[in-house]
């Protein structure tokens, strides 16, 4: 695992729609829609399509695609990918790799930055948090 770096953002996300694209003998194939919050080194909405390859041994993969808007009116998109594990009943914890992309001067930044996401996703409720760290 990359050494932490500085916190760019921390988000808070409710799923809005759960799809189950394809279920086979080694596991089920899901995406989520989510809403939410991101706070940080710029704060505003957030929505992303997560895709999850569920296994039947407990571990996912998934790939997300993201939009946050900025209380500014920047836009800032990412894409990340990578692991998690089930944790308890209904419970995962996940992390993965970050790319950003924005046309914000103000945020410009973000376009060369490697960052490292880790979070929590609680399955019962479909809510999920993670932050988003630069890579050292």
């Amino acid at each position: 695992m990359a050494e932490r770096g500085d916190l760019i953002v921390e988000t808070n996300e409710k799923a809005t729609t759960v799809v189950v694209k394809e279920f086979s003998h080694d596991g089920v194939k899901l995406q989520y829609n989510g809403q939410g919050q991101t706070q940080g080194k710029y704060s505003g909405g957030h929505i992303e399509t997560v895709d999850i390859h569920q296994k039947n041994d407990g571990t996912f993969d998934f790939e997300a695609k993201g939009i946050d808007s900025t209380q500014d009116g920047e836009l800032v998109m990412y894409s990340g990918k990578g692991k998690g594990r089930q944790t308890g009943p209904g419970m995962a914890n996940f992390e993965g790799e970050v790319k950003f992309m924005t046309q914000s001067s103000k945020l410009g930044w973000l376009n060369s930055t490697k960052a490292r996401v880790e979070g929590t996703t609680n399955q019962m409720t479909n809510e999920a948090s993670f932050k988003v760290y630069q890579m050292k």
